[in-house]
């Protein structure tokens, strides 16, 4: 196989993240290259979700702390913002290909394949289904005589300025990502959960862990590659609330603590609960408790 090369030169270790506008033209949601380096490559994170091939060589690949051999035919899903470095033994050639989170929620994610896309993005879940090898895959054999074809093809169209080559790269990605789904299945058939209700845990749990930050619909539904509607619907669905009201109840649940065990002033408990302004909080908290936080602060500390 016939394939362009570049070389990868290990970036400076003030360097921590890895850019999209570093790496994507403008306007492209997908970037990809092949690299042969024999250097070590320090920890760092992406902004973009990346898969990266294993072409020829070995080395070690480290995601999130954990530590995998490599060798040809080994496919890493790393997501943006997961920890990443690698080390080769020698001459590591592999095949880099660069996501845009949105390009996945928007152009490839549908209603029909989201839950199990879920499965295949959060590690999680990942870690659930396959413990040993959580972001990695390995193809041999004809799988890995596909796989490779489908790469080179991938190659081929990315350096083409045909109109249909958008249309043709979409279809090799959607190729990719079936294949990496049913290595994934197969891995699964062990398994004692359900990685669709592992995700929607995993994802309440991260609304609940960070409520006083500015948490947004579409950003939620990003962060798992769905659709915001798509996400919104199911969520309503599950737990019988919209987005909105489940995330002011737990924001209020916060203001209430912060009432309770502190004496900081209105503004300052509207902010780390989330709220932001006074205003809202007091908005919240009559919708939902009937009274002012002013109140309800003076209610409960007054000994009966």
């Amino acid at each position: 196989m016939s394939l362009p090369n570049t070389t990868v030169t290990a970036l400076p270790e003030t360097q921590k993240i890895y850019r999209m506008a570093d790496y994507f033209q403008p306007g492209n949601k997908v970037s990809l290259f092949v690299s042969d380096c024999s250097s070590p490559e320090p920890a760092h994170r992406h902004e973009f979700i990346e898969l990266v091939y294993i072409l020829a060589g070995r080395g070690h690949q480290m995601v999130d702390h954990t530590v995998y051999q490599v060798n040809r035919g080994d496919l890493l899903f790393i997501n943006y913002q997961q920890t990443h470095a690698f080390t080769p033994a020698g001459q590591l050639r592999y095949v880099n290909v660069m996501l845009d989170p949105a390009y996945l929620s928007r152009e490839l994610i549908n209603p029909d394949n989201a839950f199990g896309m879920l499965a295949l993005t959060h590690y999680n879940e990942i870690r659930q289904i396959c413990p040993r090898n959580r972001n990695l895959v390995s193809f041999q054999g004809q799988e890995q005589q596909e796989m490779e074809t489908l790469l080179d093809f991938m190659l081929r169209a990315s350096n083409r300025s045909s109109p249909f080559s958008t249309t043709e790269l979409q279809g090799y990605i959607m190729a990719i990502f079936a294949k990496l789904l049913d290595k994934l299945q197969l891995l699964s058939n062990t398994a004692t959960v359900t990685p669709q209700n592992e995700g929607w845990e995993n994802i309440l749990h991260y609304i609940n862990e960070n409520a006083q930050e500015k948490l947004t619909l579409e950003g939620l539904a990003q962060r798992c590659f769905y659709n915001p509607s798509y996400f919104s619907r199911v969520f309503k669905e599950r737990y019988g609330l919209t987005l909105a009201a489940y995330l002011a109840r737990v924001r209020i649940d916060r203001a209430k603590q912060l009432l309770l065990e502190s004496d900081l002033p209105l503004a300052e408990i509207a902010l780390q609960s989330g709220f932001g302004e006074q205003t809202a909080l007091f908005r919240h908290f009559r919708k939902y408790c009937g009274m002012t936080p002013a109140a309800y602060r003076k209610s409960k500390k007054t000994p009966i």
